[in-house]
């Protein structure tokens, strides 16, 4: 689909950025603009359908093509904005996809899906392996209060907390779900163990607390990933921590370690398979040294725009990587926001970049232009 804007006898094709900016400014609810806005929604430029799901004119056909949406951006813009037109299955594929940051604005709302047994989705939402997810649904006061209430004894501290708050109680007697057990030398975990007769699997989550001297004290996830923000990043004796940090089962807690400079290269591989879009923003940003060209590969074939764009962005700085070559990859992405990022790059190799002096789009082109003038 082309997009023009006439003036006169005169054509001039919209690029990607101004096509962008031009969704975003229409009005969200002239009904008139639905037929258009479902002809957007099949753009190619995941920042044009993202502003299509933010509208509130667009038809449930629409909602629906998009709720199988492959991008993150979209997915999540769709679920803040069309709560009340998804349908219960659409719902219910987009919480199995696990992308969390999707998941705590689903549960921090869930109410609102007026096509949904709220007590249905909220029971998906509680059984979420993400803390923070659960923690959003706790303290979600249009919750269920049948499930707000079994989230008084979650593992995670926050997640008691959001719960206990949520109901309005100030004094909630919590059974002792503590086991001492001798871990890793950390001595810390992530709210409170399972049980003694449950054993841990090899790769289960690690679990923090703080220790007070002889006194334990649980750390939920959202104060556990606000800690994690503000440990120095190259401190190399952290290392371990933030090994163990790595799995956690909270995104933002595994996001934040993501941008310390300090960790392994071994956690940075395990990363790179993260299925959060958090998690890897983080990672592609903060990491570019550390990725192997095989990681790399693998991430920028998700085909997460935003991910890509920032890769295109610092293309030159992976230097486990043939620039060459990663260039060439992103400069085949279908969407063009992302050859506008690798185009407007002065990093970026300049056989690629003349390259885009014939691109279909003509933000691209003159993006490729100005960067070859400088």
């Amino acid at each position: 689909m082309q997009i023009k804007l006439v003036f006169g006898e005169r054509e001039a094709p919209l690029g990607c950025e101004a096509l962008e900016s031009l969704v975003g400014n229409l009005p969200d609810d002239d009904q008139s603009l639905a037929g258009l806005f479902g002809e957007l929604a099949r753009s190619n430029i995941a920042g044009v359908r993202a502003a299509v799901a933010r509208k509130s004119a667009i038809s449930a056909e629409t909602v629906a093509s998009l709720a199988s949406d492959p991008s993150p951006e979209v997915i999540e813009a769709l679920v803040n904005d069309q709560c009340r037109k998804l349908s219960e299955p659409a719902v219910a594929r987009i919480i199995q996809r696990d992308w969390s940051a999707v998941n705590r604005g689903i549960a921090g709302s869930v109410e609102d899906y007026d096509h949904s047994d709220v007590s249905a989705l909220a029971k998906l939402l509680a059984h979420n392996g993400d803390p923070s997810v659960r923690a959003a649904l706790a303290s979600n006061r249009g919750s269920p209060k049948a499930i707000v209430r079994q989230l008084l004894r979650d593992p995670d501290a926050d997640v008691r907390r959001s719960a206990q708050t949520a109901l309005g109680s100030r004094e909630i007697r919590m059974p002792d779900l503590i086991s001492r057990r001798e871990t890793d030398p950390v001595r810390a975990f992530e709210g409170d163990p399972p049980p003694a007769d449950q054993a841990l699997e090899p790769n289960a989550s690690v679990q923090i607390k703080l220790m007070f001297d002889e006194r334990e004290v649980p750390i939920g996830c959202e104060a556990l990933a606000s800690l994690v923000e503000s440990l120095p990043d190259e401190d190399e004796s952290l290392i371990d921590l933030f090994d163990a940090l790595a799995r956690s089962s909270a995104a933002v807690v595994r996001a934040a370690v993501a941008r310390k400079s300090a960790i392994s290269e071994e956690t940075v591989a395990n990363f790179a398979s993260d299925s959060s879009p958090e998690v890897i923003g983080a990672l592609v940003n903060a990491q570019c040294r550390k990725l192997s060209e095989s990681a790399i590969v693998q991430i920028v074939q998700r085909n997460w725009s935003a991910v890509n764009r920032d890769i295109a962005h610092n293309v030159e700085s992976f230097d486990q990587s043939d620039t060459t070559a990663l260039a060439k990859l992103l400069a085949g992405s279908a969407d063009p926001s992302v050859r506008a990022a690798l185009a407007s790059n002065s990093g970026s190799p300049k056989v690629v970049v003349r390259q885009f002096l014939n691109d279909p789009d003509p933000d691209v082109r003159r993006l490729a232009r100005n960067t070859l003038k400088r």
